[in-house]
């Protein structure tokens, strides 16, 4: 069934964009009934093509590993040898039962403890900085707010300047220093992570269920080898312990580094 005949049997607008957030999600609840595979709880990561083909793989760890190669053959800030899950985020849906035994669409981003724990601690010493200096968007005197694109359909805003009230000096210099900490926070999130290796968190979204995207978070190797896409919500459960465990190691982290990162 096409997506104009779906919507139709739904009694939503036949035009996906004039959906409300509500329907979209009920449309993709059912959309992924008729598109995934039972078997496999109807999981689908990233594009319908390529869920088939990570269906191959006899765990996560294979599959990580693989896409470790790929980046580090196009990039450079990926570590230089496979001794850690890679796993940035990669967006899945996935229907699992819920409380009454009815399936439930739910998004969710499948990463690494480390990459969870690398952006919850960079976020907050980031914030740290904007709240020390805050940067203010200022447009040059006699431009316009807006211009029109070349085809004339919409507008765009025009070029702007970053200014920190006059401590921009000090701003590139705290930044300076947070770039310089990134190898060193990196192997400090590795050695804190170690007893956690076979355990697995979920962060829950606390949007509601239509615009939630849970965060499924993979401790390290011992784990990523013992869960399967195939059996995926299983094998995670299995090994689930409360994400409060990683989030008490990112604020020991964040404390240890801020107070690196303030110090003159």
């Amino acid at each position: 069934m096409n997506e104009k005949k779906l919507l139709k049997k739904l009694g939503f607008p036949t035009n996906f964009d004039k959906l409300t957030e509500e329907q979209r999600y009920k449309y993709n609840s059912v959309r992924q009934k008729k598109i995934g595979n039972k078997k496999y709880d109807y999981f689908e990561i990233t594009e319908p093509g390529h869920s088939k083909k990570i269906m191959k793989f006899k765990n996560i760890k294979d599959w990580d590993y693989k896409e470790y190669k790929f980046q580090k053959k196009h990039h450079t800030a990926v570590r230089p040898v496979y001794d850690q899950l890679y796993m940035p985020g990669s967006w899945f849906r996935v229907l699992e039962l819920n409380d009454f035994g009815k399936r439930e669409l739910t998004y969710g981003s499948l990463e690494s403890a480390r990459s969870f724990l690398f952006q919850l601690v960079f976020e907050k010493l980031n914030d740290l900085i904007d709240l020390k200096y805050p940067y203010i968007h200022v447009r040059p005197y006699g431009t316009k707010m807006f211009e029109k694109t070349e085809d004339k359909r919409f507008s765009i805003m025009t070029s702007y300047e970053t200014r920190a009230c006059g401590f921009e000096k000090e701003r590139k210099e705290l930044e300076k220093k947070l770039f310089e900490l990134y190898n060193e926070i990196d192997d400090t999130i590795v050695s804190m992570l170690k007893p956690y290796q076979g355990y697995t968190f979920r962060k829950y979204s606390d949007t509601p269920k239509y615009d939630m995207l849970d965060s499924f978070i993979i401790g390290g190797f011992e784990a990523a080898e013992d869960i399967s896409f195939k059996t995926f919500l299983k094998d995670f459960t299995k090994r689930q312990q409360p994400v409060e465990y990683l989030e008490r190691i990112g604020e020991q982290i964040y404390r240890k580094y801020k107070k690196r990162l303030l110090k003159k």
